[in-house]
């Protein structure tokens, strides 16, 4: 086996071949193997990194080069200490008017001072809004009141026929925001056309759909007139037969489903059953944004448009977003077909996007291994003192989730339901997995940001986060799974000190401040090195943790963190297990994949290189590239001849990584 801490004393060398290679091909951080954008789209996908100002030691903490003020205050309330160039998250459009502006169509904008009345259903009974049936239905569901979002969206859908562009937080109702004025619209027309689709409901993820099309159940099973209107749910993960099968023999009014799937079977069937819609919905359109499903919802809409019988600009548009940017104005231009839109925003400008009812904690460690270590410890500490516990971690890769799962059922009393979910379950079994977690008081759901969005299980305690999320906007949405439907809950992230840039981030991008801060000790914990122990005695504990390093080098460019992130993770294998001669090992492949000859310098101390052998000579690491350089450099000092196997690794890397992501198995939920 070669080890990389035996070719330290070339490291020079290396370094220095690794500049002149930049110099003649602008060489960046590697590609790498792990996630920059949601998992709702691709779970350990591979990005391009760049790397950022890194971060320098002082006396009082980590601060950043040539900026004196340090970590002491992080996340604190005062001016953001990054006054650089923007970040992608910059709240840009706060101004609600701006987003609209220069768009085709008139705007009327309703702010939170718009709304001075309370609205209820009673009053929207009285108003003539709302039918009997639906107000019915509503009162056995044994609501006390309508939510701020519902009251303020439902009665300006219903008294209008604008589109709709409404933004709220997550967790506050805004699906039976759209869904009342749908069943009520389907009440009023239900002698036209009774078995036609009348709505198109289209939600990012199929969790998502599925969840929306069991509120609508609720919704019906609370009055059987309102069963007489039936829907479909078309998901992609499921067989296209038989949706097609089901809109023949359920006639729905009124279609769930993602952008990939409706848009299949509009292009299939659409002059057969979507002669007729009067609304089409689009939940979460930020994220459906963040996706990539642009071009899926624009050519929706559009077959929707020339498909319908009325008229081409008939269909009204509901959006919902938890954020409104300049995205959401090019999708509300490519998708409105009124000429009069009224914008709705629920959320104060001054106020954090988080929900107000969620105690939110910043727990900082000094290393990726504390953090973990950490995390059990936090969990165990809730089980001592509950009997019956409901939460949620949120982890970033697949790899790690199934890897992480394991350790918690070794760790945890083993009544504690502890559920792995992820995009890569097939749907079927992530269906019967959410009505599990749905079902039980005493559990933990351990998952990717594919449960971010969407998923909506009752009386969740705790969110739990190992790691930044895949995007700054994911942290919302996380801790949005807790606190629903007017209860409280709270929220804890687990962050080392190499990652601490992220809160900043969220203070300047998303108003959210998390004051509840405390730094974790390694010395003080008793439990350290029983949950060390278990860690690292799992086999797959190694693949895991190359998961995570590939994450850290997609998230130097997303969240502008230096390569000491990195570092700290590879660290960490030594550290838990407590021998510093403990070193990750990767395979030649792999480090083609995760570093690149300048980030070989930075690494070379902490990690070790498994020897590989050829398929027709059984040749080793060293004897291949020994044979090679004593062809090609034996005019060269040793130390540069030694160094080229490096060398010329990262001369054909690039080629390799292009082609390598091309086989990867992405996967995607739509």
């Amino acid at each position: 086996m070669l080890y990389l801490n035996r070719v330290s004393r070339y490291a020079s060398g290396v370094k220095g071949l690794a500049i002149q290679f930049a110099s003649l091909r602008s060489i960046h951080t590697t590609s790498v193997i792990g996630i920059q954008h949601s998992s709702v789209l691709c779970e350990e996908r591979g990005y391009r990194a760049h790397n950022k100002k890194s971060f320098k030691p002082n006396d009082r903490g980590f601060r950043e080069s040539g900026n004196r003020k340090n970590y002491r205050d992080r996340g604190r309330p005062q001016s953001s200490r990054y006054n650089g160039s923007k970040s992608k998250y910059d709240r840009e459009e706060s101004d609600v008017s701006s987003v609209f502006k220069g768009t085709d169509f008139n705007v009327t904008t309703l702010g939170p001072e718009s709304f001075k009345e309370t609205v209820t259903i009673d009053s929207l009974l009285k108003e003539n809004l709302l039918d009997e049936s639906i107000h019915r239905a509503i009162s056995s569901m044994n609501f006390e009141s309508l939510t701020p979002v519902q009251q303020r969206t439902i009665k300006p859908i219903l008294e209008s026929s604008n589109d709709i562009a409404a933004k709220a937080k997550t967790g506050t109702g805004k699906t039976l925001a759209f869904l009342i004025p749908i069943f009520q619209h389907l009440v009023k027309t239900k002698l036209e056309a009774p078995t036609a689709v009348k709505a198109v409901i289209i939600a990012p993820t199929r969790d998502l759909a599925i969840q929306i099309s069991a509120e609508i159940k609720l919704l019906q099973d609370s009055n059987n007139a309102l069963k007489s209107y039936h829907y479909s749910t078309l998901i992609g993960g499921t067989n296209l037969d038989k949706s097609l099968m089901d809109l023949s023999t359920n006639k729905p009014n009124i279609i769930v489903g993602t952008p990939g799937r409706i848009n299949d079977i509009v292009d299939r069937v659409g002059p057969r059953f979507f002669k007729n819609v009067d609304f089409k919905v689009l939940d979460e359109a930020d994220t459906l944004l963040q996706i990539g499903f642009l071009k899926e919802l624009s050519m929706i809409s559009k077959n929707l448009n020339e498909l319908n019988v009325h008229a081409p600009d008939h269909i009204r548009t509901l959006l919902f977003s938890a954020t409104m940017d300049k995205s959401v104005k090019e999708l509300a231009r490519t998708i409105f077909n009124k000429k009069e839109c009224t914008f709705i925003d629920t959320v104060d400008k001054n106020a954090s996007e988080a929900h107000e009812r969620i105690e939110q904690k910043l727990v900082i460690t000094e290393t990726f291994g504390d953090s973990m270590v950490a995390l059990i410890g936090s969990i165990q500490a809730q089980l001592e003192k509950k009997k019956n516990f409901k939460a949620i971690l949120f982890l970033p890769t697949v790899r790690f989730v199934d890897f992480f799962g394991g350790v918690l059922n070794r760790s945890l009393p083993k009544d504690m339901d502890i559920i792995k979910f992820h995009g890569k379950i097939d749907q079927k079994k992530r269906t019967k997995l959410v009505g599990r977690f749905k079902r039980s008081n005493h559990g933990l759901f351990v998952c990717t940001d594919v449960g971010a969005r969407g998923m909506h299980f009752p009386d969740v305690e705790h969110v739990y986060q190992l790691c930044v999320p895949t995007q700054l906007p994911n942290y919302i949405h996380r801790i949005g799974r807790t606190a629903r439907a007017g209860n409280e809950g709270a929220a804890t992230i687990f962050l080392f000190k190499d990652e601490l840039k992220f809160v900043d981030q969220l203070k300047r991008s998303t108003n959210v401040v998390i004051k509840n801060q405390s730094d974790y000790h390694r010395k003080d914990d008793e439990r350290w090195e029983t949950i060390a122990s278990c860690i690292t005695s799992n086999r797959d504990f190694p693949e895991a943790l190359k998961t995570i390093v590939g994450f850290y080098k997609g998230a130097q460019s997303e969240y502008g963190f230096s390569s000491k992130a990195v570092e700290n993770i590879l660290r960490s294998y030594s550290e838990l297990h407590g021998d510093p001669s403990v070193l990750l090992q990767f395979t030649r492949h792999q480090l083609n994949n995760y570093f690149s000859n300048r980030d070989l310098g930075n690494v070379a101390d902490l990690i070790t290189v498994k020897k590989s052998y050829s398929h027709d000579n059984n040749r080793g690491f060293d004897d291949d590239f020994s044979s090679y350089n004593s062809r090609q450099n034996s005019h060269k000092p040793d130390r540069f001849t030694k160094s080229n196997r490096f060398e010329d690794r990262n001369v054909r890397s690039d080629s390799r990584r292009r082609n390598n992501y091309s086989k990867s198995n992405f996967s995607f939920d739509n």
